[in-house]
């Protein structure tokens, strides 16, 4: 039996992407990471942020609205 699961490739922003992508500084990234409250995936010495996690944390603190 195949596996219908179909790969779908994780985006690994470093960053300055994933603040540029939120339209915060680097420094209010790193505070939003020491609050928990934005993830971060460690490879090695580097910090990664996964894109998903990036929206479902937009999606997480959204106020006002009907969503």
């Amino acid at each position: 039996m195949k596996n219908t699961e179909q790969f779908r490739p994780t985006r690994l922003l470093t960053k300055p992407e994933a603040a540029r992508f939120l339209g915060i500084s680097n420094h209010t990234l790193d505070r939003l990471v020491a609050q928990g409250i934005v993830a971060i995936v460690r490879l090695g010495g580097t910090r990664r942020f996964i894109m998903d996690d990036l929206l479902e944390t937009i999606k997480q603190n959204r106020f006002g609205g009907d969503g």
